[in-house]
C-alpha cells in the first residue's frame, strides 16, 4: 500500500509512570501493535514518539497507555497534577513497615519476633508492591514483553510464600523470611524515587523553557497618533503580527519581534547561553523568553506562539529526545532478552545449588532470589537516555541545539568539517585593506565614495559605509545608479564621477574604483571580514585530528586567499548548489563529513552531508536543513558542539560499561550465596546512581 503524506504524521506524547527503559519498551510495543511506524520512547524525557495517519485513533492509544499503568499528560494536564508523588507515599509506607522487620535480627523485643506481627507488617508492602510492580509485569506479559519488574515480584512473592508456608505449614522460624520480602520492595521503590528525583533534574530546562513566556502583554493601540494612543494590557494570545507592544524594565519578551523605538540590555542567556546582556535599539530583533534588564522597548510583533524561536527550540527538544540512537537499539534489546536469561539463570541457581553443593532448600532459594533481585537492567535503560538529557542541556547553556538526538553519536566520527565561505568563515562584510588614490586626496576621495555609497543597497556599499562613516559628506548632485556599470554622480562645477567595481582575476583582488572626468583618481581593494574565531577554530580540528575544507561558490583566488588565512588546505571554488552536492558525496566516501552553511544555496549540501551545522541568524530553510544549529551565531560554537557530543558519548559507553560490569561481577556473587536478596536489592539501587552520577558529571566537565 502507497504511503501518503498524511501517513508520516507524527505524534509525541508526554508520559509520566515509566520507572526504567523497559517500561519504554512496552509501550513501544502496545503502541507498534496500534499499527504506528518509526515508534521511539524515552524514559528519561518522558517521551513518545511515532508516525500514524492523521485517521489514527489518539485518544485510544492514550487509554490504552493509560491501561498498561502509566499517565499520558496532556498540555492541560499540568496544573492538575498532585503535589505530592504517589511513589513517595509509597515508600513512606513501606519503609515504616519494613523498619520493624529489620530490628527484630538485632533487637530480643518480643513483639517484633512474634509471626503474627512480622505478617502483618509484611501484607500492606506486599500489596504495594503487587500493585506497584505487578502491574505493569502483568500488562507486559500480555504483550509478551518479560519486564524487569517480573524479577521482582518472583524474587520478593518467593521469599513471602516461602514465610506463609513456614507460618502456617512447617510452623518453624528458620523459614521465616518476611524482612527479606519486604526489603527487596522497599529498596527497589527507594531506587525508584532516587531515578526519579535524578532524571527530574534533568528536565528542568526544558521545563523552565515552557514557563518563561509571560501571558499578557503591553498593546499600544493608535500608535504613532500622538495623543491617541492608547496603552492596553492585552492576553498574549490576542495579539496579531503587525501590533505595537510596549515592553518594560524587568519583563520578559513574549515575542519575536522588531524594535521600532527605544533602547535597553536584554537578557538572552536562556536562548543563546551568552550571559553578557544585549544591547537593543531601533531595527534590532528581540526574541520571546529573553528578558529586559534595564530600558523600555516598543516592538512590532512578528511571530506569536508556537512560531516563536523559543517555542521552535521547546518543540526540537521535545521530538529530538525521543528518538532513537543505535547505542541505545543495542542496549534496549539486549535488555529484552536479558530478563528470560535471568530467569534461567535463577533456576539453574537453585537446582544447582540445591542439587550439587547440597546447600539446603532455604539457602538455595536465598540464592536465587537474590539472583533475580540484583540482576535488573535497569541500569543498562538508564545509560544512554541520562547521559543523553545532560549532554543536551550542557549544548543548550553554551548555544548550541541539537535537532536529532542520534547527532551526538554521529559527531566524534567526524572526519571532515566542510565550510561555506561567505557568512560562515566570513561575516559577510568587506573591509579596506588597501586605498590607493591619485590627483586628489585620501581625504576628498572618501568624502565623495561615502556620500555615493549612501544611495546604493548593494552588500558591497553597506560594508564601505560602515568603514568610512567618519567622513564628510561631499556636495554631489544627480547621483544614480547605472545597471552593469555602478553609480554615477555630478557636482556644481561641472564634474562627473563614476563609482565601478574591478576584479584582479590573475592576483584575485576586488574592490571599488573612483573615476572623476573619466580618469581613475581612487582604487579602493577590499578583502571579506574573517569571523571572529574562524582561525581558532580551525586550529582546533586539526588538532583533533579533523580534516577541514572550504565548498564555495566564489572565485578561485578568492577561496585561496581564505584558505591561506585561516589555515585551511583543502579547497574548492566556483561550486554551484548542484556541485556542492555532488562534492558532498564524494567526500563522504572518506568518511562521515560535517557540513557548515549559511545560505539558502547551502541548504542542499547541509541536508546531504551526515551532520548539517548552521548559523541561527541564517535563512529558516538552512536551519530546517541542519540538524545542528549554533544559537549564538559564532562559528567557534562548533568546537564546543564536537567536544559536548565527544564527552557524551564516552558518558554513555561507560555508563553501559558499568552497568554490564555491575550484572557480569553480580549475579556469580549471588548465586554463590555471596549476597543476600537485600543486599542485592540495594546494590541494585546504588548501580543505577552511579550510572546516573557519571551522566550529572557531564555539566562539570571541561570541553577543551
Amino acid at each position: 500500500m502507497a504511503i501518503t503524506s498524511q501517513e508520516q504524521r507524527t505524534f509525541v506524547l508526554q508520559i509520566d509512570g515509566m520507572d526504567c527503559s523497559t517500561c519504554a519498551n512496552t509501550i513501544a510495543s502496545y503502541v507498534q501493535k496500534k499499527g504506528c511506524r518509526n515508534v521511539s520512547v524515552d524514559y528519561a524525557g518522558g517521551m513518545a514518539q511515532f508516525n500514524a495517519g492523521d485517521d489514527t485513533d489518539l485518544d485510544k492509544i492514550r487509554k490504552g497507555i493509560s491501561d498498561l499503568g502509566y499517565q499520558v499528560v496532556g498540555q492541560t494536564d499540568s496544573g492538575k497534577q498532585s503535589t505530592i508523588n504517589p511513589l513517595i507515599i509509597k515508600l513512606v509506607t513501606s519503609i515504616c513497615l519494613t523498619l520493624p522487620l529489620m530490628l527484630h535480627m538485632i533487637s530480643n523485643v518480643a513483639l517484633l519476633h512474634d509471626v503474627h506481627f512480622q505478617l502483618a507488617c509484611s501484607i500492606p508492602v506486599m500489596c504495594i508492591g503487587w500493585y506497584h510492580f505487578g502491574r505493569t509485569a502483568w500488562n507486559a506479559l500480555r504483550l509478551g514483553v518479560l519486564h524487569m519488574d517480573l524479577l521482582i515480584i518472583i524474587g520478593s512473592t518467593a521469599a513471602f510464600v516461602y514465610s506463609m508456608i513456614g507460618v502456617f505449614y512447617l510452623k518453624q522460624s528458620d523459614y521465616l523470611f518476611f524482612e527479606t520480602s519486604a526489603s527487596i520492595i522497599t529498596l527497589v521503590l527507594l531506587g525508584n524515587y532516587l531515578e526519579h528525583r535524578a532524571v527530574e533534574q534533568t528536565r528542568r530546562a526544558l521545563k523552565q523553557l515552557q514557563h518563561i513566556k509571560p501571558e499578557k502583554a503591553w498593546r499600544i493601540n493608535f500608535y504613532g497618533l500622538g495623543k491617541f494612543e492608547q496603552l492596553e494590557e492585552v492576553p498574549v494570545s490576542q495579539l496579531l503580527t503587525s501590533d505595537i507592544i510596549l515592553i518594560r524594565n524587568g519583563d520578559a519578551i513574549a515575542v519575536d519581534g522588531l524594535v521600532i523605538d527605544g533602547e535597553a540590555d536584554v537578557n538572552e542567556s536562556l536562548i543563546t547561553g551568552e550571559s553578557i546582556p544585549v544591547h537593543k535599539q531601533k531595527g534590532h530583533e528581540v526574541l520571546a523568553g529573553t528578558t529586559i534588564l534595564n530600558g523600555s522597548l516598543n516592538v512590532q510583533v512578528k511571530k506569536l506562539g508556537d512560531h516563536t524561536t523559543l517555542s521552535s527550540i521547546i518543540r526540537l527538544m521535545k521530538t529530538m529526545k525521543a528518538r532513537d540512537v543505535s547505542i541505545q537499539r543495542l542496549a534496549d534489546r539486549i535488555t529484552a532478552v536479558f530478563v528470560p536469561v535471568v530467569l534461567c539463570i535463577a533456576l539453574m541457581s537453585f537446582v544447582i545449588n540445591y542439587i550439587v553443593a547440597d546447600a539446603g532448600i532455604t539457602e538455595s532459594m536465598m540464592r536465587s532470589i537474590a539472583v533475580l533481585v540484583i540482576s535488573c537492567p535497569c541500569a543498562m535503560g538508564l545509560a544512554t537516555p541520562t547521559a543523553l538529557m545532560v549532554g543536551i542541556g550542557f549544548a543548550a547553556r553554551k548555544g548550541i541545539l541539537f535537532k536529532d538526538a542520534s547527532v551526538i553519536e554521529r559527531i566524534p566520527k567526524v572526519r571532515n568539517v566542510v565550510f561555506d565561505k561567505t557568512g560562515t568563515l566570513t561575516s559577510g562584510a568587506f573591509r579596506i585593506n588597501k586605498l590607493s588614490c591619485t590627483h586628489y586626496s585620501e581625504q576628498q576621495c572618501r568624502s565623495w565614495i561615502y556620500t555615493i555609497e549612501k544611495h546604493s543597497s548593494h552588500p558591497i556599499a553597506k560594508s564601505l559605509i560602515q568603514e568610512l562613516q567618519s567622513a564628510e559628506t561631499a556636495d554631489l548632485i544627480g547621483i544614480t545608479e547605472i545597471a552593469g556599470r555602478g553609480m554615477q554622480a555630478g557636482d556644481n562645477q561641472g564634474n562627473t564621477f563614476l563609482l565601478t567595481g574591478f576584479y584582479d582575476e590573475q592576483q584575485g583582488l576586488y574592490g571599488v574604483e573612483l573615476f572623476v572626468n573619466e580618469q581613475s583618481v581612487c582604487r579602493v581593494q577590499l578583502s571579506d571580514e574573517v569571523n571572529t574565531g574562524a582561525t581558532q577554530l580551525v586550529a582546533e580540528l586539526h588538532h583533533l585530528g579533523i580534516t577541514t575544507t572550504i565548498l564555495s561558490g566564489d572565485r578561485i583566488q578568492r577561496v585561496k586567499l581564505l584558505a591561506a588565512e585561516t589555515g585551511i588546505t583543502q579547497y574548492y571554488a566556483e561550486h554551484k548548489p548542484e556541485d556542492k552536492v555532488a562534492r558532498i558525496d564524494e567526500l563522504k566516501k572518506q568518511g562521515t563529513v560535517m557540513m557548515v552553511g549559511d545560505g539558502i544555496n547551502d541548504a542542499p549540501a547541509l541536508a546531504a552531508a551526515d551532520i548539517g551545522v548552521s548559523l541561527a541568524a541564517q535563512s529558516g530553510i538552512t536551519t530546517d536543513a541542519a540538524t545542528v544549529v549554533l544559537l549564538r551565531n559564532k562559528i567557534e560554537s562548533l568546537a564546543d558542539a564536537i567536544s559536548i557530543s565527544r564527552l557524551t558519548y564516552t558518558t554513555i559507553k561507560q555508563n553501559l560499561f558499568w552497568a554490564f560490569f555491575y550484572n557480569v561481577l553480580a549475579i556469580p556473587l549471588a548465586a554463590a550465596g555471596y549476597l543476600s536478596p537485600m543486599i542485592g536489592a540495594a546494590a541494585m539501587a546504588c548501580s543505577d546512581l552511579i550510572v546516573i552520577g557519571n551522566s550529572l558529571l557531564l555539566r562539570y566537565k571541561r570541553l577543551r
